[in-house]
């Protein structure tokens, strides 16, 4: 009897909590104060992207953009997740557009492709931190067969897609158009264009997902950029640090050389190997020339490494 009742204790302790959860999670979305201040985001009267003005008193661009900043504040864990990450890779991406003299703003590209996951993969079939998809990658460069897949290698993507960016760029004369066509491919922008006799993204006809995805991209400008305005005060957060890394190449001579013995002879775990070289997609490596991630100074590095390893030894 007192197992039964002991039972039956546990059984209502654990429907009350699970109800109270799920209740609280409920609350919490439709709780008035965080409405409140979803209705109070603002929308500057005045907004720079890529050294172009956006048109916010053309037609309804005022409301598509407000639309996208309630929608990414509305997402506290994405929005998170962007501060923490972005601390980690804009520098590096912001080095690679001043190279190529591009505006500094286009590295919103990747924020809202990716949210800056080298792991990132679309129901389309897009991949990597920049979301190529295999033929575009494959015009600039990037490798994709059974054993790697440079589309999510971070610097290799990231150089293919700033290429990329400038081509449309160059090709446009607008970084908007530049932008949709990123999107939705620089054939159906103009066909559009045509069509419809326009010539401004803004006035364009387009998929839904290429109207938000400029917008979007603004709005993520404003809110990581002036974050104090929209209620976030990154002071004392705990963000992510930019890592250093030792690049080596190696000549691999062997049919086969397992991803496992290279991790072991590299001082790394096997899973930890994945996650600095997200490339490599095999958990076996045909014999080639490969360069792979290391964490700076990594003191286990034994004989077969030095001895498979190439004199281009870069610190990055």
């Amino acid at each position: 009897m007192k197992k039964e009742y002991f039972f039956y204790v546990l059984l209502f302790l654990t429907l009350f909590f699970s109800y109270g959860v799920s209740y609280s999670a409920e609350e919490s979305l439709a709780n008035p104060v965080y409405i409140n201040r979803l209705l109070r985001l603002p929308v500057p009267e005045q907004i720079i992207f890529c050294n172009e003005q956006l048109p916010l008193d053309f037609e309804d661009v005022k409301e598509r953009l407000d639309y996208e900043i309630v929608n990414i504040m509305g997402s506290p864990v994405t929005t998170t997740m962007w501060f923490k990450r972005a601390n980690k890779y804009f520098g590096e991406i912001d080095n690679y557009l001043t190279s190529f003299n591009l505006p500094a703003d286009f590295k919103y590209v990747a924020l809202i492709e990716s949210n800056l996951r080298c792991d990132a993969k679309s129901s389309a079939g897009a991949g990597g931190p920049w979301q190529f998809m295999e033929a575009t990658g494959k015009s600039y460069g990037l490798c994709k067969n059974p054993y790697v897949d440079e589309r999510l290698h971070w610097d290799e993507s990231t150089k293919a897609a700033i290429r990329h960016l400038s081509d449309l760029k160059n090709d446009f004369g607008s970084c908007f158009l530049a932008l949709a066509a990123y999107n939705a491919g620089s054939g159906r922008v103009r066909n559009a264009m045509r069509e419809q006799q326009e010539n401004t993204f803004f006035a364009l006809r387009l998929p839904r997902e290429t109207e938000r995805y400029v917008l979007r991209a603004v709005a993520a400008k404003l809110i990581m950029e002036n974050p104090q305005k929209y209620g976030i005060f990154p002071e004392n957060a705990s963000l992510y640090s930019p890592e250093k890394f030792e690049e080596i190449t190696m000549v691999l001579t062997d049919k086969f050389t397992s991803v496992l013995s290279l991790a072991k002879n590299m001082g790394v775990s096997y899973r930890y190997f994945f996650e600095l070289n997200p490339h490599v997609t095999s958990d076996k490596l045909p014999a080639g020339k490969y360069t792979f991630k290391l964490p700076y100074k990594k003191s286990k590095i034994n004989n077969y490494l030095q001895d498979n390893t190439s004199d281009s030894t870069n610190i990055r």
